[in-house]
């Protein structure tokens, strides 16, 4: 048999084209042959460019002997969570509520009618590892419990349903007050990390929403609190100087491994750093903060550089963290020889100084290689010169390594995002390309993707899917800010149209075949983290 991702639109998919597994798209050919064949169904859920997603490929989905157990016990399906939200949202929430963990890759075993009855995130190999189960034993003891104890499975399968659909119901009707308000911001103030900014500790996500809510808070024109400025400013300052703000190319990595903001995952998202962009602008406009302005500026001129297509008015998804598989961030990182061999004597020094380059630097595959986080500021005035000229060197000799993989997919949410950011990057920081590029992005959408008996289409060109929730949302927004830039009334009647599509949709149950977003399954993007690598070293 076999392997049928050949021909599907998504890199994630193709990537796996090769591998011994008869993967099947998701779809209903699969659970019809899941069914017909008696068989338990292995769902694997992740993203390009997900680092433990292409870990897991390599260790696991490449190998002839777990793909022999696969084939001959299992119905395999894999989903591109970037083209399919609707099933990553249904099928991340069942994982968390039976594991407690959610994130990608995920790994779910369904019954032939697409419950859940076991699942998790990363497995290892082998027993022992990270302490997580061997995959090769999961696969054991998931194909044993399916032939021998069937009903049991079927049983716990319905139940974790039903728990679900009880306690995770997000569409569940409530009260809504002020309280609401005052009760985020003071959670919110509960989990702020008083030594580095953001919330919680490793590992650390950005989080912008927060500081913009909590922003506004303060900046309401009602006298604001003092905590709410200071976790503002902390967190966005912490992130500018950490590993994870790309210092030399602009915008941000996903997430940071340490508490301390240093050591990153390396993928870059469209969606996080559209978000980023936002909140760096407006506490910009609010405090005045020449970093701020900086450091918006960097997402700006990374988006231009690398993720725009200004021909066809598109905004790509995402910039892969590796290369290959065990490249754990190479391309972004720096031995202290790799560094010194761009630079003069003072400027490897001051570079060294700024950004603490060292012969032992952070990462735990390569023990000499360094992320570049700003440490401390130049010692001098006139070394200020020299640091930039050193960062121009360094980013010119790593524009000519080979680059992590684009994925130039132009999905419409993403899109209306960096296009609402981009028209506030025009205002604050006085670019009037980016207002240019948003409208056009903007009426791309509009006229490529808006159908008025179905919604938007997730991606641009493609009929489906369609009439998804965060699709239609995130495109009224970005018209919202079209008008508000414009005053141009045609995108305010824009953002009232797409504001209000078609609701029969989200009123059809989810079935295995063909998932549409219900209301328990409208979330938000990026609401599940990642899996944690706790692989790597934390920062010194």
């Amino acid at each position: 048999m076999a392997n049928l991702l050949a021909t599907e639109p998504s890199a994630y998919l193709k990537s796996a084209a090769h591998q011994p597994v008869h993967w099947l798209p998701w779809g209903d050919a699969a659970f019809t042959r899941a069914r017909e064949e008696k068989k338990p169904i292995l769902l694997d859920i992740g993203a390009v460019w997900c680092h433990w997603c292409h870990v897991m490929d390599g260790e696991s989905y490449e190998n002839p002997e777990v793909a022999e157990i696969l084939n001959r016990d299992f119905v395999c399906i894999k989903v591109d969570r970037d083209e399919r939200p609707d099933v990553d949202a249904r099928y991340q929430r069942a994982v968390q509520a039976l594991s407690g963990q959610g994130g990608w890759p995920l790994t779910a075993f369904l019954t032939p009618d697409g419950e859940v009855f076991f699942g998790g995130t990363y497995f290892p190999p082998d027993n022992n590892s990270y302490g997580r189960p061997g995959f090769h034993r999961v696969l054991m003891e998931i194909a044993r419990a399916y032939r021998e104890e069937r009903d049991r499975v079927v049983t716990n399968a319905r139940a974790i349903r039903a728990h679900v659909v009880q306690t995770l119901n997000e569409a569940k009707p409530g009260a809504v007050s002020a309280d609401l308000v005052s009760g985020a911001a003071d959670q919110m103030a509960r989990l702020f990390d008083v030594r580095y900014g953001g919330f919680g500790s490793a590992p650390k996500f950005p989080h912008p929403a927060a500081i913009e809510f909590l922003l506004a808070c303060w900046h309401d024109g009602k006298g604001g609190l003092a905590w709410q400025r200071e976790i503002v400013d902390k967190t966005l300052t912490g992130m500018a100087r950490g590993g994870i703000r790309d210092h030399l190319g602009g915008g941000f990595h996903r997430y940071a491994v340490d508490e301390r903001w240093i050591v990153p995952h390396f993928e870059k998202m469209s969606y996080d750093n559209s978000e980023l962009l936002r909140a760096y602008l407006s506490a910009y406009q609010a405090l005045g903060t020449p970093l701020f302005k900086d450091v918006a500026t960097g997402i700006v001129d990374w988006v231009l550089d690398v993720m725009a297509d200004k021909d066809s008015a598109a905004f790509a998804t995402s910039q892969d963290a590796d290369l290959t598989f065990g490249d754990d961030g190479d391309y972004w990182t720096w031995t202290l020889g790799e560094a010194t061999a761009q630079l003069t004597a003072r400027e490897a020094a001051v570079a060294a100084s700024v950004f603490e380059i060292q012969e032992t630097g952070e990462m735990h595959h390569n023990a000499k290689k360094n992320v570049l986080w700003w440490k401390q500021d130049p010692a001098s005035d006139d070394e200020w010169p020299v640091l930039r000229s050193a960062m121009k060197k360094l980013k010119a000799a790593r524009d000519r390594r080979n680059a992590p993989f684009v994925d130039r997919t132009a999905y419409v949410n993403w899109n209306a995002m960096m296009a609402g950011a981009f028209l506030q990057a025009g205002a604050v920081l006085d670019r009037p390309e980016c207002n240019a590029l948003a409208l056009k992005v903007l009426q791309r959408i509009w006229s490529e993707a808006w159908d008025v008996g179905s919604g938007m289409s997730h991606v641009l060109g493609r009929s489906e899917p369609r009439g998804m929730l965060d699709d239609n949302v995130q495109s009224a927004a970005a018209f919202l800010d079209a008008y508000e830039a414009t005053g141009e009334s045609r995108h305010g009647a824009l953002a009232r149209t797409a504001r209000s599509p078609p609701r029969r949709r989200c009123r059809q149950r989810p079935r295995p075949g063909v998932v549409r977003i219900d209301a328990a399954a409208c979330g938000g993007l990026g609401s599940a983290p990642g899996h944690t690598d706790r692989s790597r070293r934390a920062a010194r």
